[in-house]
């Protein structure tokens, strides 16, 4: 078919052969102000369209009614009638899921991935210490046990300082006045030999 459109009567004053065209439109009846649109998804749905702006009410190819299509995740579509797929279309809605651990996954777009757990749980270590760690993570012989050590050394009165995680020194590394042989005192760790120590005190 063949649409025109502008001022008529301008045309048909201004040349004889736009004026035979338009008579003609007007005696078959399709002529007029406005240029009727049928939404091919609501076949009796007639959109007028009189003005450049009107166009809006059929931006996406359909018309002004809401396109109310279930799409494959559950949701309605929450757009304007339209004349493009929903399978190229992501679901743009706001979701919280619960996932299998239980947790609540923060919200987020229903077509973005779940992605993993990062929620802190407790879980005891093989050390026997309890640790928050991430949910997700399954394999916890590989997790640093950031709590203090407290092994008690040989000698009784002191506990190691170090992490958990982190191999004790095999004798008491804690500085301590101790006495010397010759009668004198010297700051030495708790139990290093000092069989070889040279007291560098007077007699």
């Amino acid at each position: 078919g063949m649409y025109v459109i502008g001022n008529g009567d301008l045309l048909s004053k201004k040349n004889n052969v736009w004026k035979t065209i338009l008579d003609k439109f007007k005696q078959k009846g399709v002529y007029g102000t406005h240029l009727g649109l049928t939404c091919q998804n609501h076949t009796l749905k007639l959109t007028q369209i009189k003005n450049p702006s009107d166009f809006q009410l059929v931006e996406d190819g359909g018309c002004n009614k809401a396109c109310s299509t279930k799409l494959s995740c559950g949701h309605i579509c929450p757009h304007k009638c339209h004349n493009f797929s929903h399978e190229e279309m992501k679901c743009l809605k706001k979701v919280n899921i619960k996932r299998e651990c239980g947790h609540i996954a923060a919200e987020k777009l229903c077509y973005e991935e779940l992605g993993v757990c990062e929620e802190p749980v407790l879980r005891t270590l093989p050390c026997g210490h309890q640790q928050e760690v991430l949910c997700y993570k399954e394999d916890w012989s590989s997790i640093q046990c950031m709590q203090p050590c407290n092994r008690l050394f040989k000698c009784g009165k002191h506990l190691c300082n170090l992490k958990c995680f982190q191999k004790c020194p095999k004798k008491c590394t804690f500085v301590v006045l101790r006495q010397l042989d010759c009668g004198h005192t010297t700051e030495a760790p708790c139990e290093s030999d000092l069989v070889n120590y040279v007291c560098g005190l007077p007699h």
